[in-house]
C-alpha cells in the first residue's frame, strides 16, 4: 500500500465525481474517476486501488457489476457504495456482495471522510491479518515438514501415558503403523511388565514433583520383539493454569550407539590390559637384562679374582703336602696341617664357584630329558633328604620330550634348588605364621614337570617358610644371600646364568599355602 491511499470514484454524474475528487484530495488521497461501469472495470483491471467509491444506480448499469468483477477476479481492494435510492434490500445486497459500507445521498463531507477512513483502516487490518495468517500457515508447514522428516521420534503423551501424537519416525522406531499406535500407551512399549510399572511410577513422580527435565535412558521392545536402547529428551506440557497435562518428547534410537560404546569400552579395556601386560613384560625383560649384565660383569671380576687366588693357593697346597710328609710323626702338627688343607679346599671350592660365573655355557649341549636329570638328582640327594627328615615327591609328565641341554649344568641347577629348599626347612619354624606346628613339621619338596605349547616347565616347590617379600626380587643377583651361616651367594645366580644360557627363564615366587616355588621354563 502506497503512502497516499489511491481511490477510484465511480459515478455517472460528472459533477459528483468532481466534487468528491476535490474533497478527498484535500485529505491526502490520490483520486481517479470513472463516469460509467465499463470505464471503472477497465481502471480496476489495470491499476491497483485501495478503495472503490461507487454509485449503485447509473445510466448504463449499476455498481453491483463493479462488485461482481472485483469478486470474480479476487481483486484486493475495499468497496464503499453510494445511493440516492436507499432501501433495505439494496443495503443487504451491497453488504452480501462484500461492500464495506454504503452512504445515502445526499451526504455530509465528514460522513464520507469517516466512512472512507474506517474502510481503509479495516483494509489495513485485514492485510495485516492476512499476512499473519500466511506467516502462520508457512510456520505450520515448516513445523509439519520438520516433524514428518526429522529422523527422531516425536511423541506427545497425556499424564496417563497414552500416546496422543507421534510422527512417522516414531512409528518407524517401534515398527508399528499409525493405526496400531492409536490406543497404545508408553507402558505397552516397555520390555517387561515390571519395567512398565516402574515407568508408570516415574510418570506419577514427574507430574507430582515436576523436577527439572533431564534426558531419560532406557530400553523398549519393538513390535517384532527386538529390544532397543532409547534416549528420551522431554519437557512438560501444561495448560493455561500451569498444570501438567502431558509430556512432549524427542526420542532417539541409540541401540547402535550403545553397541559401539560397548565395543569401544571392551577395546579400551583390552588395550589397557595389553599395555599392562606389555609393560610388565618390558619391566621383566629389563630386570633380566640388568641381572644378566650384572652377572656378566661379576663373572669377569670373579675370573680375575680366581686367577689371583689360584697361584698362591697352589703353592700353599704343595707346601702343606710337603710338610705333611716331613712331619708325619708329629700328631699335633699333622692335625693342624689337615685343618689347613680343609680350609684350602674350601677356598678352592669358592674359587670354582666364582669361575662358574664367567663360564656358564662351556658345557657341551646334547639331546637329553630333563625328567631323567631330575630323577638322578633326587636319587643323589636322597641321603641328605633322609638325614634332614625331608620327603620328596616327583610329578613328572611323560609327554616331556628330549631337548638340547647340558646335563651336568642342569644337574647343578636342580641340586642347587634342592639344597636351598633343604636349608630353608631345616631352620627354626616360624610358629607365629603357622597355625599348625605339625603341618609345618611335614617337610617336603615337590618337583613337577609339564609341557605347554612349545615350552617345558619344571616347578620346584617346598613347604618351608618361603622367600621374604623384601628379598624375592634380588635372589638371583650375584653375591646376594639371606643365609645366617656363611654363604657366598652365587648359587642361584649360577642357576640363573645356566638357565639363561639355555634360552630359558627362572622365576621365584611364594605359594599361597606357604613355601617357595621356583619355576624353570625351557624352550622345546
Amino acid at each position: 500500500m502506497s503512502s497516499k491511499p489511491k481511490i477510484l470514484i465511480v459515478d455517472d454524474e460528472p459533477r459528483m465525481c468532481k466534487s468528491l475528487e476535490l474533497i478527498l484530495s484535500r485529505h491526502n488521497y490520490q483520486i481517479e474517476t470513472a463516469n460509467n461501469v465499463k470505464s471503472a472495470i477497465d481502471n480496476i483491471s489495470h491499476k491497483p486501488f485501495d478503495l472503490i467509491l461507487t454509485d449503485i444506480v447509473m445510466d448504463d448499469s449499476d455498481g453491483f457489476q463493479v462488485m461482481d468483477h472485483i469478486n470474480r477476479h479476487n481483486i484486493d481492494t475495499v468497496v464503499v457504495m453510494m445511493t440516492g435510492y436507499a432501501s433495505t434490500d439494496t443495503a443487504v445486497e451491497a453488504l452480501r456482495k462484500g461492500a464495506y459500507d454504503y452512504i445515502r445521498k445526499p451526504f455530509e463531507t465528514e460522513e464520507v471522510i469517516n466512512t472512507i477512513e474506517n474502510a481503509l483502516s479495516q483494509r489495513r487490518l485485514l492485510a495485516k491479518q492476512k499476512e499473519a495468517e500466511e506467516e502462520l500457515r508457512e510456520s505450520e508447514q515448516r513445523f509439519r515438514t520438520l516433524v514428518e522428516t526429522i529422523p527422531h521420534g516425536i511423541q506427545e503423551i497425556d499424564t496417563d501415558g497414552k500416546i496422543t501424537f507421534a510422527n512417522p519416525a516414531h512409528h518407524k522406531i517401534w515398527g508399528y503403523s499409525e493405526a496400531e499406535f492409536k490406543d497404545k500407551t508408553i507402558y505397552d512399549l516397555a520390555i517387561s511388565d515390571e519395567a512398565g510399572k516402574e515407568l508408570r511410577e516415574y510418570i506419577k513422580y514427574l507430574v507430582t514433583d515436576q523436577p527439572e527435565p533431564t534426558p531419560w535412558f532406557g530400553q523398549d521392545r519393538k513390535k517384532d520383539g527386538q529390544i532397543i536402547d532409547v534416549q528420551v529428551d522431554w519437557n512438560y506440557k501444561k495448560d493455561k493454569d500451569d498444570k501438567v497435562v502431558g509430556f512432549i518428547s524427542i526420542i532417539s534410537d541409540i541401540t547402535e550407539r550403545k553397541k559401539t560404546e560397548r565395543l569401544l569400552n571392551e577395546a579400551r579395556a583390552g588395550l589397557e590390559r595389553e599395555v599392562e601386560e606389555r609393560t610388565a613384560d618390558l619391566r621383566k625383560a629389563n630386570e633380566q637384562l640388568i641381572r644378566s649384565e650384572r652377572l656378566a660383569a661379576t663373572g669377569q671380576l670373579a675370573a680375575s679374582i680366581a686367577h689371583e687366588i689360584n697361584s698362591p693357593l697352589q703353592a700353599i697346597n704343595v707346601l702343606l703336602g710337603s710338610m705333611g710328609k716331613q712331619y708325619r710323626d708329629d700328631a699335633h702338627l699333622t692335625e693342624n696341617i689337615d685343618i689347613l688343607k680343609q680350609a684350602s679346599g674350601n677356598i678352592r671350592d669358592t674359587v670354582r664357584s666364582l669361575q662358574d660365573l664367567n663360564r656358564p655355557g662351556t658345557e657341551l649341549k646334547q639331546p637329553a630329558n630333563i625328567n631323567e636329570i631330575i630323577r638322578q638328582t633326587a636319587t643323589l640327594a636322597r641321603n641328605l633328604l633322609k638325614r634332614n627328615r625331608i620327603g620328596i615327591q616327583l610329578d613328572l609328565s611323560d609327554a616331556v620330550p628330549n631337548i638340547q641341554l647340558s646335563p651336568q649344568q642342569m644337574y647343578q641347577v636342580i641340586l642347587n634348588l634342592i639344597n636351598n629348599s633343604i636349608e630353608s626347612m631345616t631352620g627354626q619354624p616360624d610358629l607365629q605364621n603357622r597355625t599348625n606346628r605339625e603341618e609345618y613339621l611335614r617337610k617336603e619338596i615337590r618337583i613337577a614337570s609339564k609341557i605347554e605349547s612349545d615350552h617345558i616347565h619344571v616347578i620346584v616347590s617346598d613347604t618351608g617358610p618361603g622367600i621374604p617379600d623384601k628379598d624375592i626380587q634380588y635372589i638371583f643377583d650375584p653375591f646376594f644371600t639371606s643365609k645366617k651361616k656363611m654363604g657366598l651367594g652365587v648359587g642361584l645366580s649360577n642357576c640363573y646364568g645356566i638357565v639363561e644360557e639355555h634360552n630359558g627363564t627362572i622365576v621365584a615366587e611364594n605359594n599361597s599355602d606357604g613355601g617357595a616355588v621356583i619355576t624353570i621354563t625351557l624352550p622345546v
